[in-house]
């Protein structure tokens, strides 16, 4: 067999290999195999290179606690500079966790807030189909405030 003949039947080989893949979406984040006493959640260290630590204190006073090389299978993936400081992050990310109580705690606390703005935004719709309401808010383009005008008689 020559060496051409060679190359084209790995060739070969390797488009029946693709043809026989079955397609998937990329995953652009790696994914942390399933615990059972941690929630686990990229959560942002940088944004466009500058450090979130906003972001950052905020996620921590929430219970997140950045994840360690250690804590990780040998095989996860580790691409950036969080790697010298043995954490596990890439692209601006930072692998965190929180113990699975916590999370569901949280998440019970962000589901009631949603619940309660929700009602607010009703309230404020009857408020406003109300014929007997006297004033009448009146918007001044996006994000300069409201003000109250009386029916009639201009801006109290």
């Amino acid at each position: 067999m020559t060496r051409d003949q060679e190359t084209r039947d790995a060739k070969a080989a390797r488009d029946a290999a693709d043809l026989a893949r079955d397609w998937k979406p990329a995953g652009k984040l790696p994914v942390m195999p399933e615990s059972k006493d941690w929630h686990y959640r990229w959560i942002r260290e940088k944004s466009n290179g500058f450090d979130d630590i906003a972001n950052m204190n905020s996620r921590f006073a929430e219970g997140y606690r950045p994840v360690g090389k250690d804590d990780v299978p040998p095989d996860f993936l580790v691409l950036n500079e969080a790697e010298s400081r043995g954490l596990v992050g890439t692209g601006g990310l930072l692998l965190a966790r929180i113990s699975k109580r916590a999370a569901q705690q949280r998440t019970d606390a962000m589901e009631g807030r949603v619940k309660a703005e929700g009602a607010s935004i009703e309230n404020d719709v009857f408020r406003e189909n109300d014929k007997h309401r006297k004033y009448t808010p009146v918007f001044r383009g996006q994000g300069h405030g409201i003000s109250e005008t009386v029916a009639g008689r201009g801006k109290v």
